[in-house]
């Protein structure tokens, strides 16, 4: 089942961020452009990272070096996992 279109713009995400870490409170934001405080609060996580620095999207070279590491990955753990099978021979 296809997921709705958000109701809101990405711009106005960005916006509503923006007010937020310039010190506007998230309650009368809400009341100011008609949305709801939760989702102004989850806009705001999801704009942070893991350890709370904003998070950025990866660049071309940084995916291409994510998809890379996660293939060695792969490898080390098939290698890792043939390792005891062999000695138990």
């Amino acid at each position: 089942m296809p997921h709705p279109k958000a109701p809101y713009p990405a711009r106005f995400f960005q916006q509503m961020i923006d007010l937020v870490t310039t010190g506007s409170r998230p309650s009368e934001l809400a009341r100011e452009f008609c949305c709801h405080e939760t989702s102004i609060w989850s806009w705001m996580r999801a704009a942070k990272g893991v350890d709370g620095a904003p998070s950025a999207p990866l660049n071309a070279a940084e995916r291409q070096e994510l998809v890379e590491l996660r293939r060695k990955l792969r490898q080390v753990q098939r290698e890792r996992d043939i390792l005891p099978k062999r000695f138990l021979e």
